[in-house]
């Protein structure tokens, strides 16, 4: 429904990079800064353990962002984040 309302209100992206990534390789990633309050969902409730409630929150957030992709969409690139960033840039510059 989401997808519906945005086409009909914000006009259609050029190109649109969805970065997949596990949600335990993005908690292990976040481990060098401080993770923020809204970021890891800590006011929807999941856990008072703010790592635990980081991967609730985010693994839901993949869940819907997953179930919103269509293959036939050619202006979508799914780019394996699970690689370092000097990996995912030649996909992102092409």
């Amino acid at each position: 429904m989401l997808t519906k309302m945005n086409a009909t209100l914000l006009p259609k992206a050029d190109m649109t990079f969805y970065f997949q990534t596990p949600v335990e390789l993005a908690l292990d990633r976040c481990k060098n800064r401080k993770i923020k309050w809204y970021e890891a969902g800590m006011d929807q409730g999941f856990s008072k353990n703010i790592y635990k409630s980081f991967l609730t929150f985010q693994g839901k957030i993949g869940e819907q962002y997953d179930t919103m992709l269509t293959p036939a969409d050619e202006n979508t690139l799914v780019i394996d984040a699970t690689e370092p960033v000097y990996k995912m840039t030649p996909h992102v510059r092409k």
